[in-house]
């Protein structure tokens, strides 16, 4: 019965521990059964660590050590370790390999507990988190960054162009690498994976793009170079194919914008004078490469004050100068005009009048101011204005105004003046001219309205006879235009008429004929040989040195107003603003001697006859050489018409046309200042 009794208990025993590890040598097959409680709690990692299992159980108080098994599938049940804590890791488990474990507790008089209830795991190579790639943060490179991988020794990183093939770039011991086999604008995947101790390379990473920096634009701005424009320009940046430009009202403000352009210019004229604007530009490569360039200001001119004027203030000390208002002005300056052409700063003023304090008697009775306005920014400071005149327009032997026709001269400081006339690239042999004396020369040229009246009184109180076609022309066309289509006699004749009218006689006559008697008749039918009387006070036409001195009031530019083609606009009527027809004197800005529209417009003859070159035969000094005889019938014209390219309109410029020809052409009148006149 025993023996039937020890057998049952021998299969129930065996029975229940058909799914428990075999103790093998470990576990003593005399000590005690399985008579203490398994670890509890027993669990073990899933994916959790890349080379390693992790099992976990809750530790039993009086446990020596305990014994881990392991199996895989249908195998039977090993002894992999023991640990003395209540935590083990198999580091020879194979990565995304699937067990079960399970442990028992080992006590000291060697008995040991239940097995306790097994539970799966696995180890996983886990690719690196987080990676990250500059994305235009480097000139030259792009830098990988991610997040350590446990246990990794170092890190195998890849990189591809956008849809190409995969390559190895390195093995990097660090969290990060710095790629500089990269081209600017080209933009890159990067991937990463961990290595491992025992040589195996775990999971590639996520994919992260990375470019290298394009070039920040280098920007400009103008600041005061135009009145209506500020011109923001860049350099070439890389390889860049396109730019946005932005615009702010302050360095800070929100900037929005303006264009997209593959050039390198940008041209804003939606812009208020003289108020400082903020430009950033963007350049691009593609749809997804770009760098923003740092803020930079630019700013135009404020308009020039108009309707200047100067009078006397109280006694011969002061000078009260006023002037029109300019929007935005925040203040102005006054500019005294020097015999020389330069000009003296008086002082500034925060509203639209000035009273100048110089001493009236020692620079005689020629004295002129000039205004600009300007906002905080200097850059702001419009051109100057038209000179106004200090003193009374009310002497006509002091001041060379014509009474009868209403023309007002202006004082040209030339006397014992020295230039350079003219420029080898237009006019070879270009020389210095020296003066005698000072000249009125008129504010603008003469008007249609002028003319006419001069025409109707030559025949009712002089013998002085103009040609027909001038006549016919002259009376069909709007009085405040310049009167044009005259012939250089028709000039001359008009010079000799006003003349006599202003004096009372013809004493004063510049231009005789032959045997001296005075120039008065339109020489219809031959020529005449003409007389040029330099020393009289008459009105005339200026030599063509003292039309060039007076154009160029002082500069040395190629314009009496700076280098500038585009400024042209301001100054003169010509092609690219005419429409084909002149415009009334004086619509745009004068020169620093105050005549208005000594370019464009039309045409102005001089008193010279026309040569080639300059010569001994043509102008020295401050004299003309005339004779007009043919066949050298020739006459200089400067200062160019409507119809004339910005080139025609350079103070050095020269054509030529016959004395009895006719086209844009016109007059500007000059009387000579003696030293006692």
């Amino acid at each position: 019965m025993k023996t039937k009794i020890f057998v049952f208990l021998v299969i129930v025993a065996f029975c229940l521990s058909c799914d428990r590890p075999d103790r093998g040598n470990d576990c003593d097959p005399g000590s005690s059964s399985y008579n203490r409680k398994a670890p509890g709690n027993f669990s073990a990692s899933d994916g959790e660590h890349n080379d390693y299992v992790e099992a976990k159980w809750t530790e039993i108080a009086d446990a020596d050590k305990y014994y881990i098994f392991r199996k895989e599938g249908s195998q039977n049940w090993i002894k992999i370790g023991e640990s003395k804590e209540s935590v083990f890791h198999d580091t020879a488990a194979i990565n995304r390999v699937q067990y079960e474990y399970c442990v028992t507790a080992l006590f000291s008089d060697k008995s040991n507990s239940d097995f306790s209830l097994p539970d799966g795991g696995f180890c996983d190579m886990r690719p690196p988190a987080k990676i990250a790639a500059s994305d235009g943060t480097y000139p030259s490179s792009v830098q990988l960054s991610w997040e350590p991988v446990e246990r990794a020794v170092s890190y195998a990183v890849q990189k591809r162009e956008i849809d190409g093939e995969w390559k190895k770039l390195t093995d990097s011991a660090e969290c990060s690498f710095n790629d500089t086999l990269v081209s600017n604008n080209v933009m890159y995947e990067y991937r990463v994976a961990a290595i491992f101790g025992n040589g195996q390379t775990g999971d590639l990473s996520l994919a992260d793009t990375g470019y290298c920096a394009m070039p920040v634009p280098q920007i400009g701005c103008s600041r005061g170079s135009s009145v209506d424009t500020i011109s923001v320009s860049w350099d070439v940046c890389g390889d860049a194919d396109a730019f946005t430009v932005l615009r702010a009202s302050a360095e800070d403000g929100n900037y929005y914008k303006l264009c997209d352009t593959t050039e390198y210019v940008y041209s804003d004229t939606a812009i208020t004078k003289g108020i400082r604007y903020w430009y950033k530009v963007i350049a691009k490569k593609g749809d997804y490469v770009q760098s923003l360039s740092l803020p930079v200001w630019g700013c135009t001119k404020l308009a020039p004050p108009s309707n200047v004027t100067a009078t006397r203030g109280i006694g011969d000390s002061e000078i009260t100068i006023s002037f029109s208002p300019v929007t935005n002005a925040t203040r102005y300056r006054v500019y005294r005009l020097n015999d020389d052409a330069s000009y003296l700063y008086c002082g500034e003023s925060l509203t639209n009048s000035y009273t100048d304090s110089a001493e009236i008697s020692e620079l005689g009775n020629y004295i002129s101011y000039s205004v600009s306005a300007l906002t905080t920014d200097e850059e702001s400071e419009s051109i100057k204005s038209a000179v106004a005149t200090g003193l009374a327009l009310d002497q006509m032997v002091e001041n060379g105004n014509s009474l009868v026709l209403n023309i007002i001269f202006n004082r040209i400081p030339s006397t014992n003046k020295q230039f350079l006339m003219g420029d080898s690239s237009i006019a070879p042999e270009a020389h210095y001219v020296t003066f005698k004396n000072d000249l009125w020369v008129s504010r603008a040229e003469m008007t249609v309205q002028q003319v006419k009246s001069l025409i109707n009184r030559s025949f009712s109180e002089n013998d002085y006879r103009f040609s027909k076609s001038f006549i016919d022309q002259i009376s069909s066309c709007t009085d405040d235009l310049p009167a044009a289509y005259m012939s250089w006699f028709d000039a001359v004749l008009l010079c000799n008429l006003i003349t006599e009218i202003s004096y009372s006689d013809d004493s004063e006559c510049c231009y005789l004929e032959n045997g001296g008697t005075v120039f008065k008749k339109y020489p219809e039918t031959s020529f005449t040989e003409l007389e040029f009387k330099y020393e009289k006070l008459g009105y005339r036409l200026m030599t063509e040195a003292e039309w060039e001195f007076a154009c160029k009031g002082g500069s040395t530019t190629a314009y009496y107003w700076g280098d500038a083609d585009g400024d042209a606009v301001l100054y003169a009527r010509y092609v690219s603003n005419s429409s084909s027809c002149s415009s009334p004197v004086m619509s745009y800005l004068p020169n620093n001697y105050g005549l208005y529209d000594m370019c464009g417009n039309v045409d102005e003859w001089c008193t010279d006859t026309y040569y080639d070159k300059y010569t001994s035969n043509s102008v020295y000094n401050d004299k003309a050489y005339v004779f007009m005889h043919s066949p050298i019938s020739e006459y200089v014209l400067r200062g160019g018409s409507f119809n004339s390219s910005v080139s025609a309109l350079q103070s050095v410029y020269r054509v030529n046309k016959d004395a009895s020809g006719r086209s844009m052409t016109g007059v500007r009148l000059c009387r000579l200042i003696k030293a006692n006149n």
